[in-house]
């Protein structure tokens, strides 16, 4: 890859190499698309400390749960390390011996675009700065000691999964605006960087669109919880895996019609050892024909889609990693962005997650 650029040059950004592409491919897409995949798949080792040094700096301080609030119901008091799925209840029941779990981890010391299957330990696998100590354990002590109905837990749960999105979300934000920030530090090809800087201010106007909304459904959630007036309803039938557990929320709200919002879940647990997957889903018509249709789908190329979409939202048992297919263990170490997979990829995961 290195022999198609400037040799001379070797003290470039990602962004720099992606003007040198952009340049040389003129107007043409094909060879745009070549370049670009060549160059994500095969990182120039200047471009690749330029990533891990924005990482350091910019990335990793902002995951320090000192830096982040409860904000539940407005609460102002320090984040604790919150978990999107118990792991006392769930994750624990995929560990291994040494009370450690898999999850999907940035290649730092090769290839920052590609991911690994990296053993973390159990109260680390979907922990993130949420609520505070106090709303942590009070909002969720009957689903984290298993003394509820699934009812209970499915609304809890996804108040859960919420709370992580705007987490998520505002993560994204403030990544948008730093690289924002960096570009306007470089006075070279200016035409380029002035068209990379609207499109992330255009992405971080969309993300705040997103946040308002899911602030205001996580509102009426918590609210038909203390109300016993449950928001969401769910779909749950048996699977056959149990070395995966999944957690994720999918917007499916069309922002340009302001339409009600469409809000689906999917979720992969074990309860008492006994493999579910669920299909919840925001008490509205929009978001109930959007979890049928999945219903529908579900062993089909869609699903497999999801996976992909959402893969660091995936928590492995090692002896599960071992069971899937080489080529979807390779599928799902590469960003959902940068390498979209096509729909023989997707029917691979879904046979390999689903069936």
């Amino acid at each position: 890859m290195a022999d198609v650029f400037d040799s001379e040059k070797r003290d470039r950004s990602l962004t720099d190499y992606l003007y040198e592409i952009h340049e040389m491919a003129g107007h043409s897409p094909l060879l745009t698309k070549i370049l670009e995949q060549n160059l994500y798949e095969n990182l120039p080792d200047d471009a690749r400390k330029k990533l891990n040094k924005i990482t350091g700096e910019c990335y990793i301080p902002l995951l320090d749960k000192k830096k982040w609030k409860c904000c539940h119901l407005g609460c102002e008091e320090d984040s604790c390390l919150s978990h999107e799925i118990s792991d006392s209840i769930f994750i624990s029941q995929i560990e291994n011996d040494n009370k450690k779990v898999y999850i999907l981890k940035p290649t730092l010391e090769t290839n920052p675009l590609l991911d690994k299957f990296s053993e973390v330990y159990t109260n680390s696998a979907t922990a993130f700065p949420g609520y505070c100590s106090y709303h942590d354990r009070e909002l969720f002590k009957d689903i984290d000691g298993g003394r509820c109905d699934k009812n209970v837990f499915y609304n809890k749960q996804s108040l859960r999964t919420l709370h992580r999105e705007k987490f998520e979300i505002k993560l994204k934000i403030l990544m948008a605006q730093s690289i924002i920030e960096s570009m306007k530090e470089n006075d070279e090809f200016e035409e380029y960087y002035s068209e990379q800087i609207n499109y992330f201010n255009e992405k971080i106007k969309i993300a705040k669109e997103r946040l308002e909304n899911v602030e205001s459904i996580y509102g009426i959630v918590y609210c038909g919880i203390v109300n016993k007036e449950y928001k969401i309803k769910y779909q749950e039938f048996d699977v056959k895996k149990r070395g995966y557990l999944f957690a994720s929320f999918f917007d499916l709200t069309d922002y340009k019609s302001n339409d009600e919002a469409c809000f689906v879940f999917l979720y992969k647990m074990n309860f008492e050892n006994s493999p579910k997957l669920a299909i919840c889903y925001l008490d509205n018509v929009l978001s109930e024909n959007a979890a049928t249709e999945l219903h529908k789908e579900i062993r089909k190329p869609i699903m497999g889609c999801l996976l992909h979409a959402k893969r660091k939202r995936l928590v492995f048992s090692a002896e599960f990693i071992k069971e899937i297919s080489p080529l979807s263990r390779e599928i799902l170490t590469k960003d959902e962005e940068i390498f979209p997979i096509g729909p023989i990829e997707q029917i691979l995961l879904a046979l390999d997650f689903i069936d």
